[in-house]
């Protein structure tokens, strides 16, 4: 993410407050000189010294690949790149370089946001997905910007998370690109993918574990880079650029292996499940369809012809631990393997079937969909079968219920969590 190029944007009249007319837009810099961060909140995990020396060694030779990385969401000012960062929730930069300049031109200050509504800043960013909720994060945001900090972006991670739409991630972005702060790291799915995959976290690792190990092997003044390396790296430099990375081919041998060799501990929100296994490809499956985030195989006990299980390579037990990014992955292939399995079987219909927790009837603890198809004219292969018993909804009942489930909803979506990136 960051300055990619200056931008001359379309504005409504006049210069922006504070510019001279017919002065250019000044370009942020593509990080923001270093200074000293703030002591760190939390007990960072222990790291043996070979460990450091490898880690720095792959940084050295990803540095060497990638002189240009940088953050690459467009942006002259920290609120600039704080909104950009907001709209970058799973969805792309492109996508986000292309809806801001219209945006930042029409709303040059965080004033000029908070003035307006979150439906006067949807146009501007329908575009983008989820751009109501978008819309109203950035609205939020300014709106704090203007009247609890002056009309200044915060510059401590505190203060940061108090604001609609801003979780670790973003604050990162903002405090190590746009103030230098080294607050954290950013892991976003590329990070997240790659530290894995060099072995510098474990196999089951979460995105918090993932930020505390990275920060505890690189130097604090490395972090912000850090990020940036991997992403550029996680973005189709991991083919283009290994055969010219020794250093990088080495550590990813040695980590895939390491990690191969690591018996993986059980628990419900990681275990070693039949379908772990299968992902980590230690048993066969009848593949239908798989990509970074997904994979799709025929049931080996199917309740129809064509019995399709779809499972996020993310090994949350439950849908409710699934991630943002890992959901939003399994809702876009879902309805493309539908349409697959009906036109494969000659199928009239089908059933998706997704179970949580043991009372649930949940046997496997790794998010699955069953897609089973069925058959109109075939008795013994019919598909699901079930028999409902619905209960009378009580007015008064259903009222309060909903509003409850809507107050945890909102509660849930402050702040966005971003996905693949």
């Amino acid at each position: 993410m960051a300055v990619s190029r200056a931008r001359k944007p379309v504005r409504r009249a006049g210069p922006a407050p504070g510019r001279k007319p017919g002065a250019k837009a000044r370009r942020a810099p593509a990080t923001a000189p270093a200074e000293a961060g703030a002591a760190l909140p939390f007990d960072l995990p222990r790291v043996a010294p070979a460990q450091k020396k490898r880690a720095l060694a792959l940084y050295a030779a990803l540095e060497r690949a990638y002189p240009d990385a940088r953050c690459e969401l467009d942006y002259r000012s920290p609120h600039e790149l704080l909104i950009a960062t907001i709209l970058s929730a799973q969805c792309t930069d492109v996508a986000v370089n292309r809806a801001t300049p219209s945006l930042f031109a029409w709303f040059p200050t965080p004033a000029d946001y908070a003035r307006a509504t979150p439906e006067q800043i949807e146009p501007f960013v329908k575009s983008l997905g989820f751009f109501r909720q978008k819309a109203r994060a950035v609205h939020s945001a300014m709106t704090d910007i203007v009247g609890r900090f002056g009309n200044q972006v915060p510059r401590t991670m505190a203060e940061l998370l108090t604001l609609r739409g801003v979780a670790r991630k973003t604050a990162n972005v903002v405090l190590g690109n746009a103030f230098g702060r080294a607050e954290g790291v950013v892991v976003d799915t590329h990070v997240e993918r790659l530290s894995r995959r060099m072995g510098l976290v474990g196999e089951g690792a979460n995105v918090q574990t993932i930020e505390r190990r990275l920060m505890a092997l690189f130097p604090r003044e490395k972090w912000t880079m850090l990020s940036h390396l991997l992403i550029f790296h996680g973005r189709g430099g991991d083919v283009r650029h290994e055969p010219h990375l020794p250093q990088v081919r080495r550590g990813l041998r040695a980590g895939v292996a390491r990690a191969r060799a690591r018996p993986v501990p059980y628990n419900p929100g990681m275990g070693d499940t039949i379908f772990s296994r299968i992902v980590r490809g230690e048993i066969p499956c009848h593949k239908v369809h798989e990509d970074e985030h997904t994979l799709a195989f025929l049931d080996i006990g199917p309740l129809s012809q064509g019995h399709t299980l779809v499972i996020p390579k993310e090994p949350a037990a439950t849908l409710d631990k699934l991630s943002d990014g890992s959901a939003a992955a399994i809702g876009r292939v879902l309805p493309r393997l539908a349409r697959a399995v009906m036109r494969a079987t000659g199928a009239t219909a089908y059933n998706v079937l997704q179970n949580n927790g043991a009372e649930a009837h949940q046997a496997v603890l790794h998010v699955h969909f069953h897609i089973i198809p069925r058959f109109s004219t075939r008795p013994d292969g019919a598909g699901l079968g079930m028999t409902w018993r619905p209960q009378k909804l009580e007015s008064a009942q259903a009222a309060e219920l909903a509003k409850k489930i809507a107050a945890i909803v909102e509660e849930e979506s402050r702040p966005i969590t971003p996905g693949p990136h």
